[in-house]
């Protein structure tokens, strides 16, 4: 989702046009943020540090993001990571569907997610509530935290979980979105 990254990226664009130097691109990068490059590709997501993963087929996906108004130390999070998960050999250009999409990235997991459900459990609830919601495919923490989303079949479906948590958390900060 990016956070300051993303913002960082949006005023680049603004500024400087969306065709970056690459020379520019990783001193920036390597002052921002490992995720700034990926911020100019239309549809992707980083498989490392180091790499990006762009798909040739588009999905309409469409996301419910909460923010529980924690604010967590990226550095923190990171400071307690013993192991990351292995890498992905699977290449999405190849999936023949979005069921097959949604059924893989679905499976994965963020490996910060645990270390940040520790020391906050209503992230943990929050992230199993989302999930919980008709027409939700899943649903995880973003990054190092601490916003949460659910990606789900329709806007319809994600508003109307919109609705339902908006009441039971009114000081959280909720906004319904998709891919472009």
């Amino acid at each position: 989702m990016g956070g300051g990254t993303g913002n960082a990226a949006c005023l680049v664009k603004k500024f400087i046009g969306k065709r970056i130097n690459k020379n520019l691109l990783n001193s920036l990068e390597h002052k921002i943020g490992s995720d700034f490059k990926l911020f100019f590709f239309d549809q992707g997501y980083l498989s490392s540090l180091k790499t990006i993963n762009t798909f040739n087929k588009k999905y309409d996906l469409h996301f419910l993001l909460i923010y529980p108004n924690i604010r967590m130390s990226t550095r923190y999070v990171y400071s307690k990571i013993i192991k990351f998960s292995p890498r992905s050999k699977c290449n999405f250009n190849k999936m023949k569907s979005k069921k097959q999409f949604i059924k893989h990235i679905g499976n994965k997991n963020n490996d910060l997610q645990s270390i940040v459900e520790n020391k906050y459990s209503r992230i943990k609830k929050l992230i199993v509530e989302i999930s919980q919601k008709k027409g939700c495919y899943f649903s995880r923490m973003s990054g190092s935290g601490s916003v949460c989303f659910g990606v789900f079949k329709s806007q319809k479906t994600a508003k109307a979980a919109l609705s339902r948590m908006r009441l039971k958390y009114p000081k959280f900060w909720f906004l319904v979105t998709k891919t472009i």
